[in-house]
C-alpha cells in the first residue's frame, strides 16, 4: 500500500471514529482531506511545521522561577511523546510526511541524519487531522533501528539548560542579553534549540553578574571568568556568543564551554536570522551529542588514524579533518586561508599535506564535530563548496604561481574520496562572522 493510501486509511478511520462528535461541516472537511490524500494532492494552505516539544523552549534564570521538575516532565504525554509532530500540508501528503519525519529525526539524532521518503514511509505508525494539519506518529522501534543502521546514537537532549552569555549589538542598549532583555535573534535561537531538545537559560544580569561579566569578557574569550560567573546557575555547559545585524544579515560567532570553562567547540556564521539560528542550534546539538559520547581524550568511534590513511582521502580523522581547497594561487592565499580558519575558531597549525589536481590538501586540527567545519566552510563567503570535503577559495590574489609551494606529494594525482560512513552536509548560501 502506498504512503498516500495509508494516510488515507488513517484519516478515513479517524473520520468514522469521530463522526458522532463532529459537526457535519467538520466531518465533511475530514472526509474531503482523506479523499485528497488518495489523489496525493492537497488544497490546504501551506504553513510552518509545528513540533510537539516540551512547553518551555527556553528558561529564564530567576531566583523566583523554579527549574523544570519531574512533575513538569510527567505532565507531557508518555506515549510516543518524542516520536510525533504536527505538520502543515503543502503540495502533497508525501511531502508533508517527509517534512514531518525529518523534523522528528532531527530532534532524535541531533540532526546527524537526513531521512528519505522511504524511511518515512517505513516508520509511519499513525496519521490524524488536527487543526488543519497532519498529526503524525512514528514507530519508535523503526526509528531506533533506522538510526542504528546509520551508526547514529539516539539523542536524548540535555537534562539541564545551557547558560548563555550573548553580546547582541542589535540591542539599543545593554548589549548583553538577559532573561528580561531579550533580542530577536536570542528568541529565534530558543525556538530552534527546542527542536533539538536543548534549553537555553539567560543570566539575570543583576549586581552579581554585571560585576563579573560584560561584553568585553565575552569578546576576549575570558572563559575562566565566564565559568566563575556561571557557577550560580548550575549549568553543565556555557555558550558565549557575539551577534551583530547589518542589512538584514546576522553575523554570529559562538564558543561552547564546559562548566569549568574548557573550550569544546567554536564556529561563526552569517546569514538570515532564522537560518543562522537553526544552523547554530543544530551544530550545538551535534557537538554536545558527540561530546557526551566521548571519554576524556578518546577519539570518536570509527575515526581512522590519519598516519595510516591514504594521503589523498578526505574527511574526518582522529584529531583532524582533511579537506581539498582549490583556487589557491599564491602563498598569500595560503596565509589568508589560515587566518580565515583561525577566525572560524580553529588552530593556527593547519598543514598542507599534498597537492591534488592543482588544489591543496589541508589538514585542519580539530576534535569538534566535523560537520561544524563543513557547514561553516559551505556557508562562508570565503569558500564555495564543490563536493564532499571539497571547497574553492573565493578570495585569491593570483600573485604567484602554484609552483612556489614546491613539491608536496611524490605521487600522481588521483580523485579525492570521503571517509566512508561520514557524509558532509549540503552547501547553503550564507557567510561568516567572527567573535
Amino acid at each position: 500500500m502506498s504512503v498516500s493510501h495509508r494516510i488515507f486509511a488513517y484519516l478515513s478511520a479517524s473520520a468514522l471514529l469521530l463522526g458522532s462528535t463532529l459537526s457535519c461541516a467538520q466531518a465533511a472537511a475530514m472526509g474531503a482531506l482523506a479523499a485528497q490524500s488518495a489523489l496525493m494532492v492537497s488544497n490546504a494552505t501551506a504553513g510552518s511545521i509545528s513540533i510537539s516539544t516540551p512547553p518551555a523552549a527556553s528558561q529564564t534564570a530567576s531566583m523566583t522561577e523554579p527549574a523544570p521538575t519531574a512533575q513538569n516532565a510527567d505532565a507531557a504525554p508518555e506515549t510516543y511523546a518524542d516520536y510525533t509532530c504536527n505538520q502543515a500540508i503543502g503540495s502533497s501528503l508525501d511531502e508533508a510526511l517527509l517534512q514531518g519525519f525529518s523534523t522528528v529525526i532531527a530532534r532524535l539524532s541531533a540532526g546527524a541524519y537526513a531521512p528519505t521518503a522511504v524511511d518515512a514511509a517505513a516508520a509511519l505508525k499513525d496519521a490524524k487531522l488536527s487543526d488543519g494539519a497532519l498529526s503524525l506518529t512514528f514507530d519508535p522501534a523503526a526509528i531506533e533501528k533506522l538510526l542504528a543502521a546509520q551508526g547514529v546514537a539516539l539523542w536524548d537532549g540535555l537534562n539541564n539548560p545551557i547558560i548563555v552569555w550573548m553580546a547582541d549589538y542589535s540591542l539599543d542598549k545593554n548589549t548583553l542579553v538577559s532573561g528580561e532583555h531579550m533580542s530577536a535573534f536570542a528568541a529565534s535561537l530558543n525556538q530552534c534549540a527546542a527542536d533539538y531538545q536543548l534549553r537555553l537559560m539567560y543570566p539575570l544580569m543583576d549586581l552579581d553578574d554585571v560585576t563579573q561579566v560584560n561584553e568585553e569578557v565575552v569578546l576576549a574569550h575570558n572563559n575562566a571568568q565566564l565559568a566563575a560567573a556561571s557557577t550560580r546557575y548550575g549549568a553543565d555547559f556555557i555558550l558565549a556568543a557575539a551577534v551583530s545585524l547589518q542589512d538584514s544579515i546576522v553575523s554570529a560567532s559562538w564558543n561552547l564551554l564546559d562548566k569549568n570553562g574548557t573550550l569544546i567547540a567554536q564556529a561563526s556564521l552569517d546569514g538570515l536570522s532564522g537560518e543562522v539560528a537553526q544552523t547554530m542550534a543544530g551544530d550545538l546539538a551535534r557537538t554536545l551529542a558527540q561530546h557526551q559520547g566521548l571519554s576524556g581524550e578518546t577519539a570518536a568511534p570509527g575515526l581512522q588514524d590519519p598516519k595510516l590513511s591514504d594521503a589523498f582521502a578526505l574527511g574526518p580523522y582522529q584529531g583532524l579533518v582533511r579537506v581539498k581547497v582549490s583556487g589557491v594561487r599564491s602563498l598569500a592565499d595560503l596565509a589568508a586561508i589560515k587566518r580565515t580558519l583561525i577566525i572560524y575558531g580553529y588552530e593556527d597549525s593547519v598543514e598542507v599535506s599534498a597537492l591534488n589536481d592543482g588544489a591543496l590538501i589541508l589538514e585542519i586540527p580539530s576534535n569538534a564535530d566535523p560537520a561544524i567545519l563543513d557547514g561553516t566552510m559551505a556557508r562562508a563567503q570565503d569558500f564555495a563548496k564543490e563536493g564532499p570535503w571539497t571547497y574553492r577559495w573565493l578570495k585569491t590574489t593570483g600573485a604567484r604561481a602554484m609552483g612556489d609551494y614546491g613539491t608536496l606529494g611524490a605521487r600522481s594525482s588521483r580523485s579525492a574520496v570521503s571517509v566512508s560512513g561520514l557524509a558532509a552536509s549540503a552547501a547553503e548560501p550564507a557567510g561568516i562572522g567572527s567573535l
